[in-house]
């Protein structure tokens, strides 16, 4: 997409949200952008809810357990962004947008938390058995970060985004400059 039909779009609407709705994220990223594997059935502009998943086991239970408290089934009902992205013939990049009112979590050392805890939290698992849920639970509420977005981005640490319903996503492929893109939003 060229940034004549990227003003074109934003004359028309299409953009319009993303400016209005995303001002938080567009101050907290300072520039840099954020970017997800998505389905390329979707549009180069889209929308997207944030759909509870319903893949719960004793990973994910432990996880939701260490932050019960900012947000109930986290890990089900949350954005995941690592910098592990899937571009194959159904998925391809998008730069994303979170809504006002997103809240953020990242550790300094986790890129993906499916693979980096699948063989800590099974060691721990095995070892402790019952207390371990709460072991692994206190961990990493001990190590994840709620602050400074953009040192999150620049680690490569996964980010957790959550508390919005949905979020917008421009296809990387359609744009020619991600500065000129935020100049054209902003």
């Amino acid at each position: 997409m060229l940034i004549d039909e990227l003003i074109n779009n934003y004359e028309l609407g299409v953009l319009s949200p993303i400016n209005k709705e995303c001002s938080n994220f567009f101050i907290e990223s300072q520039g840099t952008p954020l970017v997800k594997s998505l389905p390329r059935i979707y549009s180069d502009i889209q929308k997207v809810k944030v759909r509870k998943r319903k893949n719960q086991n004793s990973f994910s239970n432990a996880f939701n357990s260490a932050f019960v408290n900012d947000m109930r089934d986290l890990r089900e009902r949350s954005i995941f962004v690592h910098n592990t992205h899937i571009v194959n013939e159904t998925h391809e990049e998008f730069y994303i947008f979170p809504i006002d009112g997103f809240k953020f979590l990242y550790n300094k050392t986790i890129e993906d938390s499916v693979e980096d805890y699948k063989k800590t939290f099974e060691s721990i698992f095995n070892s402790l058995e019952s207390s371990a849920d709460t072991v692994f639970s206190d961990l990493l509420r001990l190590t994840y970060i709620s602050e400074d977005l953009q040192a999150g981005m620049n680690l490569g640490s996964e980010l957790i985004l959550y508390g919005i319903p949905y979020y917008y996503a421009i296809r990387v492929s359609s744009v020619d400059d991600y500065d000129e893109l935020l100049t054209v939003l902003k």
